[in-house]
């Protein structure tokens, strides 16, 4: 894990977390309808991001990488707010229909 901050999120201070395997791994072609078809049993990756994008809005990044025969690398950023401000920010979304 590391903090950062950059363009990504508007110079926000973020956390960075990574988690990696060395399994089969996914071809990149198929990454999404894997770990994020909607279906009747839900891959944990589709119930974070649902989450993330709950608390955080837009202001996440949720990626997946995996190669053939080298394992598959998931990657998440989220900015480091109180929890006072992300509540603030949630409820101005919603008055606002977004």
């Amino acid at each position: 894990m590391r903090c950062s901050s950059g363009p990504a999120l508007k110079t926000a201070i973020a956390l960075d977390m990574s988690v990696s395997d060395n399994g089969e791994g996914v071809p990149s072609t198929e990454i999404e309808q894997v770990f994020f078809a909607e279906r009747q049993r839900v891959h944990a990756l589709t119930l974070l991001r649902r989450r993330l994008r709950g608390m955080f809005g837009r202001f996440f990044k949720l990626e997946v990488h995996s190669k053939i025969g080298e394992g598959t690398t998931v990657t998440m950023r989220i900015p480091l707010r109180t929890q006072i401000h992300v509540a603030k920010r949630i409820d101005a979304e919603r008055v606002n229909g977004l």
